[in-house]
């Protein structure tokens, strides 16, 4: 068995030398700089280093074996985090692809044995699966060398469909937003995508029509694209960066190109203000081509780099009925160099306007406003235009139920509106509201949508009933930090919970404040059919409840006679809230430790994390595709600290049933591929 080692990995790898698998010796070999053709020598496996620098050629080396026609399929080591490789490599993924980034020999030969019975059965299509359990690239090479017949429909996160009708391996039809005659578009806009499912219905295929493609073919030409899309990082190693035009438009000169355009499209989309990430988004070609175009620009000076969304100037639009609030909202802005008031609305229908005129980057609302009210301007800013919203309202009793729907409606937070209690409460207010505002501004605008209420069982007899049901004390819990912009995905994950049978006592620290938290519980409670109540201190938790508590108002685990019950902390740690939750969670169940993360930012919560893995304990981080503020998640996976759950769904059916995933040596939704 030969296994080529990439980017001079051999020491780190000796332990493998002399190692045999089945009775057959494995063979280290490492090829020439830019080699790749396997006439030279047959490879089985492909090993790379870790130095994925901007100066190292090792991304180019990998990514051209695994577009070369005769080694695609080749499994990789790849010894990289698995979130952090794919930032920085558009990667045409198999399901079989390790990514880790220890060299270890015994993970090395489990992980061979699932290659052995990954080659025995990759000729084999089931009638419906998971990216994850068969990659879509194994899927088409598959269909295309058994020339099979059918109909392969593919759904991706958001339910859109793309269906392609196959005759005897060729692509004889298709349907998808790219239209039917661009087929390498649509295969290049599958194979880009990391998540989705598939159905396959074998057939006779005699409805197809149209002249077609090779399936094989279409698959090399979109390899091809891919490898030529990934120069992108070779000037952004950030798709996050905005960028601008230049003086040049060399790139348009070519108007043979069949895709001048599209490239003259996209070109026009460049303002500045849009990063490269969101031109992909928005691009009216696949992503594999809309990277590819970017690199073309880059490369010939038409368009630069320019200062990142961190530093970029936020155009702001107030919206609030009174002139007075909306006077000191202006002063409490206009000293921060972050953001730029471009405009001020004094009711919802202004509030539209304003946005047509002005092209605001953030957006905050008052609810309550005469002729159109807050909530109804922003159902239909997220219909119509989506941008981040922050809804500034006073919180009491009659407003409360306002400032949940905003949320159901895509609000990104929810802030309480500054008061002049005192120069010190009001500077400290005034920072904290800036602050909110600067991390709504740079919100995910994909992760910014209406959120759809509890699953149809979830009856009022239902609800009513679960409330009457008593849980008994809690014995052990499931932790949760609901970072910073995580309580629209929280409200998710208990919507989606279908089952009282086996609930734990969920305990979640929300980065929000104490008013905003106690406002929303009892509307929380009413929708969904775990029961949702704020932490009390001393008293002693329920099984099956949802407790809320503020990261202003730190609290730790403590045990007990009567059972699991929170104190508050008397240090004041407010700065290490989710941190605190965590490690005295994990202090009292050390091995049995489950804990979830969703959402956030800065670093209140890693020490946790942490702890928790020192006890043996888990922690289930959420994809940051559903988070608001993916930094945390992100940096928490890239550090090794917990395990990807990939959608809201999964995480809400692990937490009907938590602690099976304790015994879980591999979960799907894990770090490999």
């Amino acid at each position: 068995m030969n296994v080529l080692l990439l980017g001079g990995g051999d020491t780190k790898w000796e332990d493998l030398r002399g190692l045999e698998y089945q009775g057959e010796a494995i063979d280290l070999l490492s090829p020439r700089r830019g080699q790749v053709l396997p006439e030279e020598a047959s490879v089985d496996i492909i090993v790379s280093g870790d130095d994925f620098s901007l100066q190292s050629p090792l991304g180019d080396e990998l990514l051209a074996w695994r577009t070369h026609p005769h080694t695609f399929l080749t499994p990789c080591w790849i010894q990289c985090d698995r979130r952090e490789f794919e930032g920085r490599c558009l990667w045409p993924r198999l399901s079989i692809d390790r990514f880790d980034p220890v060299p270890d020999a015994s993970e090395f030969t489990r992980w061979l044995g699932r290659i052995v019975q990954w080659q025995q059965d990759r000729l084999q299509v089931s009638r419906m699966g998971s990216f994850e359990e068969r990659a879509l690239l194994e899927v088409l090479t598959s269909l295309s060398l058994r020339r099979a017949t059918g109909k392969l429909a593919v759904f991706g996160e958001e339910g859109e469909e793309t269906v392609l009708l196959l005759s005897k391996g060729a692509l004889r039809e298709s349907r998808s937003r790219f239209g039917p005659e661009r087929q390498q578009e649509i295969l290049a806009d599958l194979l880009a995508r990391p998540r989705g499912n598939y159905l396959w219905e074998p057939g006779e295929g005699s409805g197809a029509n149209g002249d077609g493609g090779d399936l094989a073919s279409l698959l090399q030409e979109v390899l091809g694209l891919i490898r030529d899309a990934n120069l992108l990082f070779r000037f952004l190693r950030d798709l996050g960066q905005p960028v601008r035009k230049t003086e040049s438009q060399s790139a348009l000169d070519d108007r043979a190109d069949p895709f001048f355009g599209s490239q003259q499209e996209m070109y026009n989309l460049i303002d500045g203000k849009l990063t490269a990430a969101q031109l992909i988004d928005c691009s009216p070609v696949s992503r594999p081509r809309a990277m590819a175009f970017l690199a073309k620009f880059l490369s010939m000076g038409d368009i630069a780099a320019c200062e990142g969304p961190s530093t970029a100037i936020r155009r702001m639009l107030l919206v609030d009925d009174s002139k007075l609030m909306c006077r000191a909202l202006g002063e409490i802005f206009a000293s921060d160099p972050r953001f730029r008031i471009v405009g001020v609305a004094h009711d919802g229908q202004e509030a539209l306007e304003a946005m047509e005129l002005h092209h605001p980057d953030v957006i905050t609302m008052d609810i309550q406003m005469p002729r159109m009210d807050g909530l109804a301007a922003l159902k239909r800013i997220m219909i119509r235009d989506p941008r981040p919203v922050v809804i500034l309202s006073a919180f009491t009793t009659e407003t409360s139920h306002l400032t949940y729907e905003s949320f159901k409606y895509g609000a990104v937070d929810v802030i309480t509106k500054p008061d002049r209690t005192g120069k010190r409460e009001l500077e400290e207010q005034s920072r904290d509201l800036r602050d909110r505002v600067a991390l709504a501004a740079a919100a995910r605008l994909d992760a910014v949508q209406y959120i759809r209420g509890p699953r149809k069982g979830c009856s009022a007899e239902g609800l009513a009933e679960k409330r009457r049901t008593d849980g008994g004390p809690a014995s052990r819990l499931v932790a949760a930090a609901c970072g910073a912009g995580g309580f629209p995905s929280l409200m998710r994950v208990l919507f989606s919970v279908s089952s009282m049978e086996e609930l734990p006592c969920l305990v979640v620290c929300v980065a929000m404040p104490p008013a905003v938290v106690e406002s929303l519980a009892p509307n929380l409670d009413e929708d969904c059919l775990m029961p949702v109540r704020l932490l009390v201190p001393s008293e002693p938790l329920r099984s099956g409840t949802c407790y809320l508590y503020s990261f202003r108002k730190p609290f730790r685990l403590v045990g007990g006679d009567e059972g699991i019950r929170a104190e508050e902390d008397e240090e004041g740690k407010a700065g290490q809230a989710l941190d605190l939750l965590l490690a005295t969670a994990s202090s009292l169940h050390g091995g049995e430790t489950i804990s979830l993360l969703i959402s956030g930012s800065g670093t209140d919560g890693l020490e946790g994390m942490r702890c928790v893995r020192r006890h043996g304990g888990r922690t289930f981080v959420l994809s940051s595709s559903w988070c608001l503020r993916p930094e945390l998640p992100e940096r928490a996976l890239a550090e090794g600290l917990g395990v990807e759950i990939e959608s809201i769904a999964r995480l809400a059916k692990l937490l009907e049933s938590p602690w099976t995933a304790l015994s879980r040596d591999d979960p799907k939704e894990g770090e490999q591929g």
